[in-house]
């Protein structure tokens, strides 16, 4: 068995749940993903069994297209909503209109330096950032440089906006959330994320987690990309 299964992962499951319940309905061990979710989001997983992969690392370099909402005037530690909240908008603080609030959302279109959360995979000393995090020690981060391609307002119901994020690999949303915060003046937090594309894969070419649970090996590899990407 060897290919790419595009998977809608729901809101709970970690990524490695995904890929050890793949492992389980197929027999494989050989099983990675291109890109982590948190449990929290949902959405398109990529995930490579057997021989491809090999593929996973260039997979990765695909830009993501994501629908994001987010409540501004109410921070939190991780910048989601599992996180417990540390910050409120000022006092006199009014939510944005709608014309103010696509300006901001399009000044964060192109370049932008991210640094990365706390609450986050990335390792200092050997240990994932969010272990120091859990323990309340704060460490330093280098900015990374990420592209912004687009960043479209769907709707908007102050203070909770929802919106379509087009990025390069490697941005952080919540991050992203922070800046737009501090560009209206107040903290923010992502309250629902679901990832609708990576590279030239979509959502809706996916297969579901209820239906991963009961397939067969069989049924699996039907639905396998056999053909090696070309990432975007």
């Amino acid at each position: 068995m060897h290919g790419i299964l595009l998977v809608d992962k729901p809101v709970g499951p970690t990524s490695h749940d995904v890929v050890n319940l793949l492992r389980r309905r197929t027999g494989l061990r050989r099983v990675g993903h291109a890109g982590t979710l948190d449990p929290m989001a949902s959405g398109l997983l990529v995930l490579v069994l057997g021989p491809a992969t090999r593929w996973a690392a260039s997979l990765m370099q695909s830009e993501k297209e994501y629908d994001v909402t987010i409540q501004l005037g109410v921070g939190t530690d991780t910048g989601d909503a599992t996180g417990r909240v540390v910050a409120q908008a000022p006092a006199g603080w009014h939510a944005p209109a709608p014309a103010e609030l696509i300006t901001q959302l399009q000044r964060c279109v192109g370049e932008l330096a991210q640094v990365p959360p706390m609450f986050s995979a990335i390792k200092y000393q050997g240990q994932p950032l969010y272990r120091w995090a859990r323990r309340g020690v704060t460490v330093p981060r280098r900015p990374r440089q990420v592209h912004i391609y687009r960043w479209d307002l769907r709707q908007y119901a102050p203070p909770s906006l929802t919106s379509v994020v087009q990025c390069s690999r490697g941005t952080y949303i919540r991050a992203l959330a922070d800046t737009l915060g501090e560009r209206l003046g107040c903290p923010a937090h992502v309250t629902a994320l679901r990832r609708l594309r990576s590279g030239t894969f979509h959502v809706a070419e996916a297969v579901t987690w209820d239906w991963l649970a009961r397939a067969t090996s069989a049924q699996i590899a039907e639905r396998l990309i056999a053909a090696a990407p070309v990432a975007p």
